[in-house]
């Protein structure tokens, strides 16, 4: 599908500024918090956003919606009985939640251990470009 030049420029627009990787951490944050007023939460979510771009914190970050229990849970659906998951493995399981900024492995395998901390990378790499 050939795409006109206006929306050639609407798509560039939309990826240099990384639009859609900030609506699917707002989307996710509402189905996971289920607010009583999701507009508002919104509204605190971006405010919240901004008001980690101006603090001073070296270590600022956005909250994060899964726990290393959340992790490991995702783990053991890939594991199954094993104690390592594979690479195909590992870009599914950030696909599944959301990460599309997979980084190839150096090895075919890796732990439960290892792969807690590549999903919290990979989670705090993509945050941080919108702080």
């Amino acid at each position: 599908m050939l795409l006109s030049s206006s929306q050639t420029q609407k798509m560039e627009y939309i990826e240099k500024h990384g639009l859609i990787q900030l609506f699917e951490i707002i989307s996710q944050s509402l189905f996971y918090y289920r607010p009583e007023d999701p507009r508002a939460f919104v509204i605190e979510q971006l405010q919240a956003i901004i008001n980690l771009r101006g603090s001073a914190d070296s270590n600022k970050k956005l909250p994060s919606l899964y726990t290393d229990h959340d992790i490991e849970t995702l783990f053991s659906l890939f594991a199954k009985n094993s104690e390592n998951v594979t690479a195909a493995q590992v870009k599914s399981a950030c696909e599944a939640v959301g990460l599309h900024n997979y980084k190839t492995l150096g090895t075919p395998t890796i732990s439960k251990e290892a792969f807690i901390e590549y999903i919290r990378e990979r989670t705090k790499e993509r945050d941080s470009q919108y702080i």
